[in-house]
């Protein structure tokens, strides 16, 4: 294949990224969450695209202007109870050691599921504790990249929202309109988070 079309071929691919968060982006203004989570792990899938075949080509950088990163700078990726379009979503369960989220989404109609791994929950609620103050409010934006301590690297951005909406779910934290959370008090104390792990649905 000639060098020119492999550029060609990356240089779709960073376009395609660009669209995907202008799309995200587009999403999170007209409150569309279960859109946004979807086109989010599309995101994720295609850093990883990148990554396996050289990462991006064009340059070395994006486009001057792009937007930034399509999965860790939106504060309000969670679902709230009244947007959800569907009664009785958000729900969350455990399927071994992933926490499941069964969500709705208003464009297809359907219910969709997205899994986190409960060291990737456990990893989100300690950077969560150490770099928050009860009380306070904050964005997301504040807290990302999440590490990953066990697997080295970052924690996928759309696990990182749903374990946020699972702790808004439980009470771990609140929203406090277009600002941001607040990380509730006492809400990671005492084995809390083992005790809301527990008490997560299990499924057979």
């Amino acid at each position: 294949m000639a060098m020119g079309t492999i550029q060609d071929a990356k240089r779709i691919l960073v376009d395609t990224e660009v669209g995907l968060r202008q799309l995200i982006e587009q999403g999170l203004r007209e409150q569309r969450y279960g859109d946004v989570a979807e086109i989010a792990a599309l995101a994720e899938a295609l850093s990883h695209l990148q990554k396996t075949h050289g990462g991006l080509p064009v340059g070395g950088a994006e486009p001057k202007g792009a937007p930034s990163a399509p999965s860790t700078d939106h504060p309000s990726i969670d679902r709230p109870r009244a947007n959800a379009g569907k009664v009785g979503y958000p729900r969350f369960e455990r399927e071994g050691d992933k926490l499941v989220k069964i969500g709705w989404s208003k464009k297809n109609k359907s219910a969709y599921e997205h899994r986190a791994p409960r060291e990737v929950v456990i990893a989100f609620a300690r950077h969560l504790a150490s770099s928050v103050g009860e009380g306070k409010v904050f964005a997301v934006e504040d807290l990302t990249p999440v590490p990953d301590v066990a697997n080295g690297g970052e924690v996928p951005a759309y696990q990182v929202y749903l374990t946020l909406a699972w702790f808004r779910s439980t009470g771990v934290v609140e929203k406090k309109g277009r600002d941001g959370y607040v990380l509730c008090h006492g809400a990671l104390a005492g084995g809390r988070l083992d005790k809301l792990w527990a008490s997560l649905p299990a499924r057979a």
